[in-house]
């Protein structure tokens, strides 16, 4: 038979016994009407990565499609307004993973992108 975690502790003699809730460990320890204060930062981290994960690659995916429309668009204005949209969200992108550095954000791949976006923009931009 296995035995849960809180059994394995007591029997390693980690833990005392195993109790019901905190308010039981709380009244038996004499301490009934301390206050419980719940740090959330850590849920709170945990939702910011989750909200932040997600815009990544809601961006990611954007980024793509604009890229592959960008290469069938004729208008010469249409094209420096998509490569201007571009530039602006892959330094958003940048700023993200400066910000949180644990955000899945691969900085070369778009810094290189970056350096080739700016290039093409300049090549269209002086073109008449």
């Amino acid at each position: 038979m296995k035995c849960s975690p809180a059994a394995d502790a007591v029997k390693c003699g980690i833990a005392d016994k195993i109790v019901d809730s905190r308010a039981q460990v709380l009244f038996e320890s004499g301490a009934a009407d301390a206050e419980i204060v719940q740090n959330t930062k850590t849920d709170d981290a945990r939702n910011l990565y989750k909200r932040l994960a997600a815009k990544v690659d809601k961006l990611y995916n954007s980024l793509d499609l604009r890229i592959k429309e960008l290469a069938v668009v004729r208008s010469r204005a249409r094209m420096l307004a998509m490569m201007r949209e571009l530039r602006k969200d892959i330094k958003y992108l940048l700023g993200l993973k400066k910000k949180y550095p644990d955000v899945s954000v691969n900085q070369d791949n778009l810094e290189d992108v970056l350096n080739s976006l700016d290039a093409q923009y300049n090549s269209v931009r002086m073109r008449r």
